[in-house]
């Protein structure tokens, strides 16, 4: 029995894909799997762990342009490319296929009926690769969705229109790979209930997850010397509109008459968004706000560590993305600020789990930045306590136990993964 985990990154930065397959690689070799990982990057050089790990050079010329464009943040143009490419050949500039079948041919790789092939990568870029070894040699398929396709909220970075056009192209061809799939993985209930009916019997939900061997909690920093808010991650431009976080902000601090080093926000990972310094300049908040580029996960908790509250800005009106970035939150025990609900999934994890603030207007808002500004000015302990199970329960890990479990048919603890013992997989139920 073997495993071929199909991924587009494997890069040593903190990308949620990347993140994803390293916690799901780390259960797979602690059971002692044959697992291999083939992935598609052209900015690493090829690993050579126990000859497992195969990279395969996307090359192209619409994808190496494509990624030009965006290491120039030409996005408006990157844009219209991408875009012309999908109505032309009817694929993505992502889609790694063509590739794959090349290095397939050197490596005279074969497969057999009892191999498992996993697709967790944008949908666009690896189904091809697993419809086509589904149909050749009869492997079990599963597709790992992190983030929906043409059956999910609309595409962040994408007008509606552009969105619609995409779906129409591409829609046939998603049906089309989730009908051959054995099993489909998504990471939300919500997301899960946006797949047809007929569907429905072989998905299962895996969410993300908190990077917890990254995490030190013994760095959770209960009364920060500064008044700081995290938001952690990529800035998407829909996450701008018609927003009023920043309006609010600056009225807080003009009329608390507040200074520069009593009160940060850091945007860690946002640099790339020109709409946010441009909302940042228009507001005066120079002097307040810190972006960063996007670092590695060590860099980002030292700023959790010592935040006063995490910051959430709904996504337009999509309100079925549950973010990764919400499981750190949860992990890292600050009180998580969604600055203006989602009406969704967001807004329903922090309420069930207690974990901080959903605003509803200005109003909500501004009370709960005087309200936390002023447990800081008077040195009270901000942390949000967890035990050991609440912070296992949100865990990559523990996501990665779900995947272990439904490849054996059964469930599986954690302490038995971590046993050297002979796993089978004579449980599997396969369609």
């Amino acid at each position: 029995m073997r495993v071929f985990l199909f991924t587009f990154w494997f890069l040593p930065d903190n990308r949620t894909a990347v993140n994803r397959i390293k916690y799901f690689k780390k259960k797979f070799v602690e059971a002692e799997i044959d697992l291999h990982l083939i992935y598609c990057d052209d900015s690493l050089p090829q690993s050579h762990q126990n000859n497992l790990f195969y990279k395969i050079p996307h090359v192209h010329f619409f994808y190496k342009f494509s990624r030009f464009l965006l290491k120039k943040q030409w996005f408006t143009f990157y844009k219209i490319v991408h875009f012309f490419y999908i109505i032309s050949r009817k694929r993505d500039v992502y889609d790694f296929y063509r590739n794959y079948r090349a290095i397939e041919a050197q490596k005279a790789t074969s497969y057999h009926k009892n191999d498992v092939v996993i697709t967790s990568a944008p949908p666009y870029s690896a189904l091809n690769i697993g419809y086509y070894l589904k149909r050749k040699y009869g492997v079990k398929w599963i597709i790992d969705y992190r983030d929906p396709w043409t059956l999910g909220y609309s595409t962040l970075g994408y007008s509606n229109l552009a969105d619609k056009l995409r779906k129409l192209i591409q829609r046939k061809e998603e049906l089309k790979f989730l009908e051959s799939a054995d099993q489909i993985i998504t990471v939300s209930d919500s997301l899960r209930k946006m797949f047809p009916e007929k569907f429905q019997h072989k998905i299962h939900v895996i969410s993300n997850g908190a990077n917890t061997d990254e995490m030190d909690f013994s760095k959770i920093n209960s009364r920060p010397e500064c008044f700081s808010i995290v938001y952690a991650g990529t800035m998407h431009s829909q996450q701008l509109e018609d927003i009023y976080f920043f309006d609010v902000v600056r009225k807080f601090i003009f009329e608390e008459k507040i200074k520069p080093e009593n009160f940060k926000i850091h945007f860690v990972g946002s640099a790339d968004s020109t709409e946010l310094k441009s909302e940042i300049s228009k507001h005066h908040l120079e002097e307040f706000v810190n972006c960063t580029s996007r670092v590695e996960l060590p860099v980002l908790y030292d700023f959790m560590y010592d935040a006063s509250m995490f910051l959430h800005l709904k996504y337009s009106e999509r309100d079925k993305i549950i973010t990764s970035k919400q499981y750190d939150y949860l992990a890292l025990q600050k009180p998580i600020l969604l600055a203006e609900t989602d009406n969704g999934d967001l807004e329903e994890s922090i309420l069930n789990n207690n974990a901080g603030y959903v605003c509803k207007n200005k109003d909500e808002l501004y009370y709960t930045l005087h309200q936390e500004y002023y447990k800081f000015i008077n040195n009270k302990d901000v942390r949000i306590y967890r035990d050991d199970n609440f912070i296992n329960q949100i865990s990559r890990n523990y996501a990665s136990s779900k995947l272990m479990e439904l490849l054996y048919g059964e469930s599986i603890s954690q302490s038995k993964l971590e046993k050297d013992i002979d796993l089978k997989f004579t449980n599997v139920k396969w369609n």
